[in-house]
């Protein structure tokens, strides 16, 4: 499945590695550290991980991630002023990145219809309809006092 339609939507965040210098082969569990802040404590987060082919111009999927976060989370005594902090573990995978591969990370707030949509509120899932949403700003950083960060279960030579 191309991602390629989801890279210049204003609700997506994408990082880009450099052409490896070398192979890279990961097995385990990925895992996203996002630093972030939200109008909403009901957000969602949707990770993906893509292999850049360098014989290609084309992304492969290696693996996603997702979490919803909701006021009864483990952060819910954090003020909405407040930067937090959310570890997000994707599937398992194995995965060898190529000498001149790039590895893209693929950041959004949601990804209906996969997972159920977010109404950025209390609704009940069984009966709510697109109305009865509400939009969520949701800001993820990435300066030296919040490092967001992609951290790779990399096979050692």
């Amino acid at each position: 499945v191309s991602t390629q339609s989801t890279w210049g939507r204003s609700d997506v965040l994408v990082y880009t590695s450099e052409r490896l210098k070398e192979s890279v082969e990961i097995i385990g569990f990925p895992m996203v550290r996002l630093y972030f802040e939200a109008t909403s404590r009901y957000v969602d987060f949707f990770v993906r991980i893509c292999r850049m082919s360098h014989v290609r111009d084309y992304s492969y999927n290696v693996c996603d991630g997702y979490q919803r976060l909701s006021p009864d989370g483990p952060d819910e005594h954090v003020p909405f002023s407040e930067t937090r902090r959310l570890d997000l573990n994707m599937w398992p995978t194995a995965n060898r990145f190529h000498k001149g591969d790039r590895i893209r990370l693929l950041v959004c707030s949601g990804c209906h219809p996969r997972y159920l949509r977010n109404y950025g509120r209390d609704v009940d899932l069984l009966t709510a309809v697109a109305k009865d949403g509400v939009a969520v700003k949701v800001s993820v950083k990435n300066v030296m006092s919040y490092p967001s960060a992609l951290f790779l279960p990399v096979v050692p030579d």
